[in-house]
């Protein structure tokens, strides 16, 4: 009995690895886009902040 339960804690704790791995896939992934999009808004940002100053 010992051992079958041993074994399902070891099957359980494997599928919560995996699916915490894809949670923190779907998170750096996540990141990137926002990181990707900030960079967008800052460089729009800079780029009206020097047409306005050459006007």
């Amino acid at each position: 009995m010992l051992v079958r339960l041993d074994r399902e804690l070891g099957l359980e704790r494997e599928r919560n690895d995996k699916l915490h791995a894809e949670d923190r896939k779907a998170d750096v992934d996540r990141l990137e886009r926002i990181e990707t999009g900030i960079r967008a808004m800052r460089d729009l940002m800079f780029e009206a902040f020097q047409r306005g100053r050459t006007d």
